[in-house]
């Protein structure tokens, strides 16, 4: 190709900043200088003292503390924080503060000459910068500026290998990352790159593949596409779907949620969707961020909605108890009950109650899931700056006349019968 050359490749150095000023109010320590590091039950000072064999194959030299010089080595570690979770009532941070500084050209050069030289490389001199944004280490390898995989400069991309993708495919199944084009791994990526799988933006052609634990054609009707989704997902964990707008106008219009409910946070944690998941409104931007699918996810959201197969329910889902909070400020009044201390009591001791002052509500509400309010002053209404009151997830009967049943588990009906006050 007759293209431009590209702009000359510029260096830097990266230092790392004392951080003894900063956060004076967080109780934390400095960083290590030295530490050993455990293998095959002994304890080793360096690479070299680990004995040949398959227990140093496994190790690496950057797992030990760097050399002297100085005080802290060459890097200055013990300019970073340490904030362990005993000290301060916190969770637990590494902190470390990085300065990067562009060299000259007679530095660059000093640079050039030492390591020409074998000199030991400038202290704090970590990695050699491009002008262009990505990164170049000692070893010609380029780290892109987008984040992506390591690959060899100047390297091309082999073309696709359609019968080694088939392989993956049918040894461990799709890459979602790569249904939506954020998969940077090309080649390298164990799962199959083949289009097939979610389509997060038409929620078309849904081939659910052993990526997640599915069979073909096996997700839920109510799952649109892929929210975040690693390409090495297991099956457990990370995947977030999208859900379609028809189940969401469903439940939308039964609770009677306003449109100032944000329903894009409802997510299903898996594709055959028997969990419907509230997000924060900032996680949730978080996510849709990570276009290479870099965070793993262990735990994340408000369970609202749980898959279950019952002739009361309108639609095959039930709100579960702690889904209330996430729910309650959006809701229409037909399926709330507000209930009086009394009422609260017996429902939660019989785990049913019909007739009564609460006979009216239950009437006026819709077959399936209800949430009943305590309501000790008889407001029949939720003060919106006011704590949540105390409220529980039950279900209005279909039978003549209808009733309450509880849908709470035996421990948590107790927990919440002790904190009711009494009368």
């Amino acid at each position: 190709g007759g293209g431009a050359p590209g702009p000359p490749r510029r260096r830097a150095r990266v230092y790392l900043e004392p951080t003894d000023g900063q956060l004076p109010g967080l109780k934390r320590l400095p960083g290590l200088t030295s530490w050993r590091v455990y293998a095959g039950g002994e304890f080793y000072d360096a690479l070299d003292a680990v004995p040949a064999g398959a227990k140093r194959e496994k190790m690496s030299r950057t797992m030990f503390p760097p050399p002297p010089p100085g005080e802290g080595g060459p890097l200055g570690l013990e300019r970073c924080m340490r904030v362990l979770p005993h000290m301060q009532d916190t969770g637990g941070f590494f902190i470390a503060v990085l300065r990067k500084e562009e060299l000259d050209e007679g530095e660059e050069e000093e640079e050039e000459e030492a390591a020409g030289a074998g000199a030991v490389a400038a202290p704090l001199s970590m990695r050699s910068f491009a002008a262009g944004g990505g990164e170049v280490a000692a070893d010609g390898v380029e780290v892109p500026s987008d984040g992506g995989e390591v690959s060899a400069v100047g390297d091309a991309q082999p073309p696709v290998d359609l019968e080694a993708e088939e392989k993956k495919r049918a040894a461990y199944g799709l890459c979602f990352a790569f249904q939506t084009g954020t998969c940077s791994r090309g080649a390298r990526c164990r799962y199959a790159h083949l289009k097939g799988g979610f389509d997060a933006a038409s929620g078309q052609g849904v081939a659910a593949p052993r990526a997640v634990g599915l069979q073909q054609g096996k997700a839920a009707p109510h799952v649109k596409g892929v929210v975040h989704c690693s390409a090495r997902n297991q099956g457990k964990y990370d995947a977030l779907f999208s859900l379609h707008e028809d189940f969401v106008a469903v439940v939308k219009r039964f609770f009677g949620l306003g449109d100032g409910f944000p329903d894009q946070q409802l997510v299903a944690r898996a594709a055959t969707g028997k969990s419907v998941v509230f997000l924060s409104a900032p996680l949730l931007a978080i996510l849709l961020a990570d276009r290479h699918t870099r965070l793993r996810l262990i735990n994340t959201g408000v369970r609202v909605f749980e898959h279950c197969e019952d002739a009361a329910l309108p639609f095959p889902f039930r709100l579960t108890q702690e889904g209330i909070p996430c729910l309650l400020p959006y809701m229409g009044p037909r399926q709330l009950i507000f209930a009086s201390t009394s009422d609260m009591r017996k429902l939660l001791s019989d785990r049913v109650i019909s007739g009564g002052a609460l006979q009216p509500d239950i009437d006026a509400a819709a077959p399936g899931c209800v949430v009943v309010v305590h309501d000790p002053r008889a407001d029949r209404s939720l003060d919106p700056g006011a704590p949540t009151p105390l409220c529980v997830t039950a279900v209005r009967t279909k039978s003549s006349p209808p009733s309450i049943l509880l849908r709470l588990k035996l421990n948590e009906t107790c927990s919440l019968l002790r904190r009711m006050p009494k009368g």
